[in-house]
């Protein structure tokens, strides 16, 4: 009987753990990589445009010229019921591949694959032996906004998901320490971004429904240097909606640059496709 239940336990725990994955894959692809911007908050601006363009081009010099990075990321998710640590290997060609391997309970399990291109969105769960098959164009139909794969490249970056435009922001100086920029990315999403004065990296990213009580802040609260800019160590997302409240705190273990990669991926046999 006790075998039984200790058997049921550890069911239960990778099926949350398959959850915690399910649930991230989504928050990442579908609620956190923005949208495109359609309209703007103002033609006024706090900020001259001299000095707006000048912010713009130091934090567009911060952009990685790396052509690969890989390592492992700790990753930490609470929300609801769910509250687990979770070990992703990473691999990334700039530009062209982001893929990743979830590992559970210090490393010993194996729960889920990822790769995503800018032309494909694959990923398969190892607990419930399911799999997804898509692009980044049936996402966002799904969801009715506009998603890419440079957006999520930009968030695990520490850069903008997209570029400001001088006529689309209303911007000012905040504490002396950080710009704020503040624009409408579509008629009901605005997006607030905090650059710091001191090396133009970028100290947070906050988006807010207007017409909904949803907010997602992406905060970089470490950086590192990497090839001789700001990197971010640490990326730790918030995201409300109404009652409820998902966290998510990624911090970067070990990074290597510019080796030659693999990005070995193949849906097991036997696995059940996700319809969206």
């Amino acid at each position: 009987m006790k075998q039984q239940e200790t058997m049921q336990k550890q069911k239960n725990t990778r099926k949350k753990l398959s959850k915690v994955v399910l649930l991230t894959s989504l928050t990442l692809l579908i609620f956190i990589v923005g949208c495109k911007p359609k309209a703007s908050l103002t033609e006024e601006s706090t900020l001259e445009p001299r000095a707006f363009r000048s912010v713009m081009n130091a934090h567009a010099k911060n952009q990685p010229t790396f052509k690969t990075i890989s390592g492992r990321l700790r990753a930490n998710f609470e929300g609801g019921s769910i509250n687990q640590g979770l070990n992703l290997d990473y691999r990334i060609e700039r530009g062209k591949t982001i893929w990743m391997s979830a590992k559970a309970l210090g490393g010993l399990i194996r729960v889920a694959n990822a790769m995503i291109t800018p032309d494909r969105v694959q990923f398969y769960d190892r607990i419930n032996k399911q799999y997804f098959d898509g692009d980044f164009q049936l996402i966002s139909e799904l969801v009715g906004i506009d998603l890419d794969f440079e957006k999520l490249e930009n968030l695990l970056y520490g850069q903008m998901l997209f570029d400001f435009k001088s006529k689309q922001v209303n911007a000012g100086s905040v504490s002396g320490d950080n710009y704020l920029f503040t624009a409408l990315v579509t008629s009901f999403l605005q997006q607030d971004v905090f650059i710091k004065s001191s090396d133009h990296s970028i100290a947070s990213q906050q988006f807010t429904n207007i017409n909904a009580k949803q907010n997602l802040v992406i905060a970089y609260p470490d950086y590192q240097e990497i090839e001789g800019k700001p990197f971010p160590k640490e990326i730790q997302l918030l995201a409300r909606q109404e009652n409820q409240e998902i966290k998510v705190n990624l911090v970067y273990r070990n990074i290597q640059l510019n080796e030659n990669l693999s990005f070995p991926f193949s849906i097991p046999n036997g696995y059940s496709k996700i319809e969206l």
